[in-house]
């Protein structure tokens, strides 16, 4: 089934937060409101700030799959407006004691992702940055429809060599499914929010492009 796909625009920022808590349930996690939304729009401003291929899908006018890629050698100067609204973002964070925490997995979550980069020898040609669903619609095949519109977009372009990261609390499985080879693996363990203690595992990805 094929779906109608978009380019990113600006006004989509809300509707891509509110995908990003949906999915990854920070609703039922996070009790205020105000961190929930600066939570999801810290998160949102920053992965629209280091990407520039960005794509959606809508169902009724809500938006319900997002997939951005970063390709190191095309840079964007007006992609400071989602840094500067990230900093903002990450102010209003800073004055609750859950946003601070949140803050603190994230940095962590990036300094592991760092590290598994950095012993990967391998050179790449763009990133996979972020690439979610909502809940409801997904295995309906608007991910694939996202996932093979990138694809023939980066092969227009002559990019073959693609990494991205995911966790164990996503489905990487696809990835699997897709022929994407994992190249590394980090195990963290972290403290959320109430302060329960949670094992995550990391993985680094490579996706060839044929």
């Amino acid at each position: 089934m094929e779906h109608c796909i978009y380019k990113f625009k600006f006004l989509y920022f809300l509707k891509l937060a509110n995908l990003v808590g949906i999915t990854w349930n920070l609703d039922k996690e996070i009790k205020s409101r105000v961190l929930y939304y600066a939570s999801c729009l810290a998160y949102s401003f920053h992965i629209l700030y280091k990407t520039n291929y960005r794509r959606v899908i809508f169902e009724h006018k809500k938006l319900i799959s997002f997939l951005a890629s970063r390709d190191e050698s095309i840079k964007n100067p007006l992609n400071i407006i989602y840094l500067l609204l990230c900093f903002l973002s990450i102010f209003v964070m800073i004055l609750y004691k859950d946003g601070r925490s949140i803050l603190k997995y994230q940095l962590g979550y990036n300094k592991t992702l760092d590290l598994m980069r950095n012993e990967n020898n391998q050179k790449y040609n763009a990133e996979l940055v972020l690439f979610i669903t909502h809940p409801e619609y997904q295995g309906k095949g608007y991910g694939k429809s996202l996932l093979n519109e990138f694809h023939n977009f980066m092969k227009e372009q002559h990019k073959f060599n693609i990494y991205l990261f995911t966790d164990n609390y996503c489905d990487y499985s696809m990835y699997d499914k897709a022929g994407c080879i994992r190249q590394n693996k980090k195990v963290r363990e972290f403290y959320f929010l109430a302060g329960e203690r949670f094992t995550q595992e990391l993985y680094l990805y490579d996706y060839k492009i044929n």
